[in-house]
């Protein structure tokens, strides 16, 4: 689950968020990821050497790559 602040309103998110947020606090890498970490994890892997094309990353390492 992406999270984010949003300006429009979506019940379904606000419901899935509010009963995940239990989850998302015990094992915050499990199952969700704030926006503000993808976008740090993509700018660290872009000034990276690549050795692929492209590289798909788990939940756990977007957090990680967003850490270095």
């Amino acid at each position: 689950m992406l999270l984010s602040t949003r300006e429009e309103v979506r019940p379904a998110e606000i419901v899935f968020k509010v009963m995940f947020k239990p989850v998302t606090w015990a094992f915050p890498t499990l199952m969700s990821i704030p926006v503000s970490t993808v976008a740090r994890a993509m700018l660290n892997k872009t000034l990276m050497p690549a050795t692929d094309k492209f590289e798909i990353l788990e939940n756990k390492a977007v957090h990680l790559a967003a850490a270095n």
